[in-house]
Order: structure tokens, then sequence, then C-alpha cells
């Protein structure tokens, strides 16, 4: 229809004088020149855009307010590369917007950019209102991404040590301010603030932290330390001593502690598995007459000599509670005594008491001339966390 408009208006033009050929030769040089009447009408309802995801970190950071003309070639551009089934009419599109900009309208268009280190989906609307070979409406969506992950600093090359030392159980009920201090003072001229990361994990062997998007930094790092339980004195007993000549006489003591794993029973577990010690401690008793004295120390292993019985056992963290017999020595003739070493350990939320107990026994026969005298003394140290 253009072209007969065109066709028309060429006519009328002429003079009346003209011969048909003439007039035919004008119409024809003048399609020729015009090569645009000529070119497929695009109807750009019917192109499909990707839904693409652009980062705009380049073009944001200057200023959030979005520039139309832009965000636009930028949006194209990416639609070109990607778009493989369009990118013949996109081009032809570009090509024409970049000519002609007064003849696009963004009817619907992002206003401003997302925050940093966030995604926003958009939808956009842009309506072709000039004279050529274009019609309909530009409808797709796209995601624009405010991502600096490519100028971000890794985590792990701010920090200069990822040791901690030796950290303090009871210090963990504030724990990541009390961990992030120690970071700190480790590594004392890191450009890394508190707001700047995440706390991923927390164990008794390390903590992992994680880069906030919103931070200068990328990537997680890992802090080792060993904790401190403040169990590394004696538990240890008095000693436990009966005399009997004529009757039965018998005593215990006992000594226990108490330790409270301010980052919970669960998170120990993850760690350690048991808790191994160091036994010292002897029993004694003159049997009938003679004195027998039986020494027992950290190298005692599981062994029977003569009537005292050895059972180490190591403290199982994942049983709740449990009473265990160490050592036992019973002797039994006219007069009777036997000693023991008792370990004993309970779970009560993430409180674990320990105890090691000792117990004398003697009995004395009236007619025996000896006295019957039983002795006994134990204690534990250099406890370990172990898997």
């Amino acid at each position: 229809m253009n072209k007969l408009f065109y066709i028309f208006s060429l006519l009328t033009t002429f003079p009346t004088t003209l011969t048909p050929g003439i007039i035919n030769n004008k119409i024809n040089d003048k399609l020729e020149y015009d090569k645009s009447i000529d070119q497929e009408v695009i109807d750009l309802n019917n192109i499909t855009l990707s839904k693409l995801t652009i980062n705009v970190f380049d073009i944001a950071k200057n200023n959030n307010k979005v520039n139309d003309d832009e965000l636009f070639k930028l949006i194209m551009g990416e639609e070109i590369k990607f778009n493989k089934s369009e990118s013949k009419n996109i081009m032809t599109i570009l090509k024409d917007y970049l000519k002609n900009p007064n003849d696009w309208f963004f009817l619907k268009f992002p206003k401003s950019y997302p925050n940093l280190g966030r995604d926003e989906e958009y939808s956009i609307e842009i309506l072709y209102a000039g004279e050529g070979n274009f019609n309909g409406q530009l409808t797709f969506e796209v995601t624009l991404s405010n991502d600096n992950s490519a100028e971000k600093k890794y985590l792990i090359d701010e920090f200069g040590s990822t040791d901690l030392g030796i950290l303090n159980n009871d210090d963990f009920t504030d724990k990541e301010n009390y961990i992030w201090s120690k970071i700190i003072s480790t590594n004392p001229r890191t450009d890394v603030s508190l707001s700047d990361v995440s706390f991923i994990d927390i164990n008794y062997q390390s903590t992992t932290i994680q880069a906030n998007s919103n931070s200068n930094f990328k990537g997680t790092i890992v802090f080792k330390y060993k904790t401190d339980f403040n169990i590394n004195g004696k538990l240890s007993t008095a000693i436990a001593r009966v005399d009997s000549y004529s009757n039965s006489q018998s005593e215990s003591k006992e000594s226990w502690s108490s330790i409270n794993f301010k980052l919970g029973r669960a998170k120990l577990q993850e760690s350690f598995s048991k808790i191994l010690y160091k036994l010292n401690g002897y029993t004694r008793d003159n049997e009938d007459g003679r004195d027998v004295l039986n020494n027992i120390n950290s190298d005692s292993k599981n062994q029977k000599i003569g009537q005292l019985n050895i059972t180490m056992t190591n403290i199982d963290l994942n049983t709740n509670s449990q009473s265990t017999t160490l050592v036992s020595r019973k002797y039994s003739n006219v007069n009777n005594m036997s000693s023991s070493i008792e370990l004993d350990w309970l779970w009560h939320g993430d409180i674990l008491d320990i105890k090691i107990k000792v117990s004398v026994t003697a009995d004395a026969e009236w007619y025996n001339a000896y006295w019957a005298r039983s002795e006994c003394q134990a204690s534990i140290d250099s406890l370990e966390f172990s898997l």
C-alpha cells in the first residue's frame, strides 16, 4: 500500500505532457533509488528474545539510575551474541535504533539498577513508532545482576595466618565475637571487617567464614585451632584406708569434675569420640601379715597380676553414662581385703560429669593374730580428646 501511495505521489508531480514511457522510466528510477520500500516488514510482536541474565555492575557502579540508551544497547548486544535464531532481526533492530533512536519508545523499562550483589527480574516493553520497516511492540524479560565478584578480593588472600592457636571453651559463649577477636589479633593488618563475613560453621577445631555478597570480598576461609577444656589438672582422690581386727570396715573416696561444652555436645561429637587419660595410683594390703603394694601408672595395660586385675577403658563421648571398674584387688583367707578404682561419666545436656572413685574393705577374724588393712588411692590426668 505504501508503494501505491508513493507511486501515486510521483504521478501527480510529473507534467501531463510526458509520455507513458518517460513516466515509467522515472518511476523505476525512483524505486531503484529508495531501496527501503522493498524491504520486508519485521513484526516485533513475533520476535522471541532470550531470558538473559546480564551483569550491569560496570554501568551501575557510578550511577544507580538507569540510562535507557546505554542499557538497551547492552541488552541488544548480548542478544546478538547468544540468541542465534533471532540474531539477524535483532541486528536490524539495533541498527535502526542507532540511526533513529527517537522512533523507539520505552514503555516499560527499569528505572534503577539492582543493589550491589543482588539480581532482579524485569519485564520490558518497547514500541516502534517510526515509518520504517517495523511494526508492533518488542516485549521480553531480562534479569539484571549487579555482581562485582570479578573485582572482589578472595578472603584467603586477606589473612596472613589461619592458625589461631589455643582457644578457651569457656569463652565460646559469645562465640562469633570471641573467634573474630582472635582472628584480628592474629591478623591485625587485614582489611576485612566482621560485617564483611558470615560464620558458616564453628566447632572445637575450626571455624569457616564466608564473604557476604555485599562486601568487597569473595570465597570462604577456614581457621584452625585447638580448644582448651580447662581439665588439665588432676582428678585425684584422697587415700582410702581401713584397719580391722574383729569386724568389717569399708571406706570410699572420690573426686569429680564437670565440663560444660559451650558449643554443645553435638558439636563436640563432630570432632571427637573419646577422651584419653593417664591413670596413676596404688592398692595396698597386708594379706596375712605380709605387706603387698601394687603401683598403677599410665603404662598399665589390661592384665592380671596375682590378685590384681587392671582393665583400662577410654571415656566414650557417645555413651550417655557408664561406670567401669579399672582396677580391682581381692584377697581372701582368714582375713579378707579388697580395693578398687572406678571411673564414672554421665551426660546431662551439654555437661559431662567425670568421676574417679576408690573403695576399700577389710574384715579380720577375731582368732587371727594379724590386723586386716586395705588402702587405695588414684588419680587421672592429661585428659586428651581424640577421634
